[in-house]
């Protein structure tokens, strides 16, 4: 299966309009965007969680690597976001391994994770990101 074929069965089991440009779709689950990218031979869905302020990196780095190691039992990372400078979870999948089943597995175990570390982020009073 190809990037816009599980993307496609995704839409149509739970009746989504969806339809890839650039190779990505963005889709709000819970006010949490949350992005599947195609990346030829697997799929990266990635969920934005914030951009940190300059002066209180160092204790959201440490918070955020020590989180990294429990998240890797899962499939997941925090990363730097490129797109916006700020953070964001992601997972990357083998898309022959990925039906319209899998994908909405992968997305309900990400929306909780997002949802909580923009939860601490805001704690931390960093800047929530949408993008």
């Amino acid at each position: 299966m190809d990037f816009n074929s599980a993307m496609k069965a995704f839409a149509d089991k739970f009746s989504l309009a969806i339809e890839p440009k650039d190779g990505a779709v963005v889709l709000d689950f819970n006010s949490v965007p949350v992005s599947f990218m195609d990346a030829g031979d697997a799929v990266v869905i990635h969920a934005p969680i914030g951009e940190p302020r300059q002066d209180a990196e160092a204790a959201l780095l440490h918070s955020m690597l020590a989180a990294n190691a429990a998240l890797a039992d899962e499939g997941f990372a925090i990363c730097q976001d490129n797109a916006t400078d700020g953070f964001a979870i992601v997972r990357s999948a083998p898309v022959e391994t990925l039906d319209a089943d899998s994908l909405a597995g992968i997305a309900a175990d990400l929306v909780p994770l997002a949802t909580e570390w923009r939860r601490k982020l805001a704690e931390m009073q960093y800047t929530i990101s949408d993008n």
